[in-house]
């Protein structure tokens, strides 16, 4: 048995998304490349398959040259071999050349398992790897615990396995396998190597931008008592604005449009295989046939056309409601802000890097690779502003934001912004509450 894992190349998570007015493409070459946080899960699953079945592994990947770079960590983590689909034509690739591409190149690749993460932090789809196994008339799998690896052991036919966070941890790179890694074979295939040189995309996207609204607010300096009252006067006086705000989408699509609900992109996606037509996720708005969606982790906003037949999924909006306090990397009093959030009534989430300091649990991380809140009020004390958390921030009501650094990214989508030590005025907080 041969096991094939698909994985991509995507912005890190701090980086800056800066767009390409021209072209209305992200320029990438401003960000700072790397694996996709939801494959590195898909590559510990076919090494373990692999570690424990003796098979060969390999990683199949689709972009512009040099995308393999960054993808090189599969091979680092232990995969035998890569395979790079890239072409010219591949630019603008949609979710029917993608996926049509990659079917191709698993069969080309001899592959009889794949392992896929559940989506990418860039365009988000989540249904890639269920067209894909429609496409090739596979079994599909979903598996969300390590007890299941015995599901996987005994599947008995050609099967398409998405992998979630919870399934694994993956391992990391050590200097023995980043040194083999050099040597392992890398090959490259065009789309005629595949005969899929007259593939074309069936959507475009036809205008882009920026979804966190930069309000560039006036940033607020002085001592943290002055700092801790401002915030307090402020937090107040949004709180009596209806917490609640239902964001509906508007749905009038064309009458050859089949839709899908945000829960049906399974069977959205076997849909669409089948019928050989053009899929567009997580839609929040549509009319005739341009529909509106949210790639990149949240960050942007794009407008897509797809004339004739398609299929669309509603994107889920959550209603903006509540405060929630969220603690970055910049804090040190996880303590105090604690005791802040609670005379505040908000729930503490935080960002990867209070995860990774063990401010928060799991259960508490907002981002792409964590949970979605969609506040009335969000507080964040310390938070660099990164995409990446944003993604999991939506459509918040009021931003105020407390960070020592003038030039932190989450200052030009605040309301409130307050150029201070975090931990100086979680202490002034504190102070004020108690009188």
């Amino acid at each position: 048995m041969k096991i094939a894992v698909l994985v991509k190349q995507v912005p890190s998570a701090d980086s800056r998304l800066t767009l390409n007015s021209a072209n209305l493409r992200l320029e990438r070459s401003l960000t700072d490349p790397v694996l996709n946080p939801s494959d590195l899960h898909a590559v510990e699953a076919a090494l373990q398959i692999s570690d424990a079945s003796d098979n060969q592994t390999v990683s199949i990947s689709m972009g512009p040259v040099g995308v393999e770079q960054s993808t090189k960590r599969a091979l680092a983590m232990g995969i035998d071999e890569s395979v790079h689909v890239t072409d010219e034509n591949l630019h603008g690739a949609d979710i029917w050349v993608t996926a049509n591409v990659l079917a191709k190149a698993i069969l080309h690749c001899g592959a009889d398992l794949v392992f896929a993460g559940t989506k990418s932090s860039d365009g988000q789809s989540e249904v890639v790897p269920a067209y894909v196994a429609r496409l090739l008339d596979w079994n599909y799998v979903v598996v969300s615990s390590e007890s299941e690896l015995d599901v996987i052991l005994n599947l008995k036919q050609p099967s398409v396995v998405v992998v979630t966070k919870d399934f694994n941890t993956p391992r990391l790179p050590n200097f023995k396998g980043i040194a083999a890694a050099k040597n392992k074979p890398v090959s490259t295939l065009n789309l005629a190597d595949l005969d899929l040189a007259d593939i074309a995309p069936k959507t475009k996207i036809i205008s882009q931008t920026s979804i966190l609204k930069e309000n560039n607010p006036e940033k607020k300096s002085g001592t943290p008592k002055e700092l801790a009252v401002l915030l307090l006067e402020q937090i107040s006086k949004w709180s009596n604005v209806d917490d609640t705000q239902t964001h509906k989408p508007e749905i009038n699509p064309a009458s050859e449009v089949k839709v899908f609900t945000a829960n049906q992109k399974v069977e959205a996606a076997s849909f669409a295989a089948e019928n050989k037509l053009a899929l567009i996720t997580d839609v929040g708005a549509a009319e005739n046939d341009q529909f509106t969606k949210e790639i990149f982790d949240g960050s942007v906003k794009v407008v897509i056309e797809c004339k004739g037949p398609s299929v669309i999924t509603i994107a889920e909006v959550p209603s903006s409601k509540g405060i929630y306090v969220c603690v970055g990397g910049g804090v040190t009093s996880i303590d105090d802000l604690r005791i802040v959030a609670k005379s505040m009534e908000a729930e503490v989430v935080g960002t990867s890097a209070a995860f990774d300091k063990g401010h928060i649990g799991v259960e508490s991380l907002v981002g792409a690779s964590g949970r979605t809140i969609s506040p009335n009020i969000y507080v964040g004390f310390g938070v660099s502003g990164a995409h990446y958390h944003f993604a999991g921030v939506r459509k918040p009501n009021y931003i105020a934001a407390v960070n020592k650094d003038p030039e932190a990214e989450i200052f030009a989508f605040a309301d409130l912004a307050i150029v201070g030590d975090a931990d100086e005025v979680l202490a002034a907080l504190l102070q004020e509450l108690g009188k």
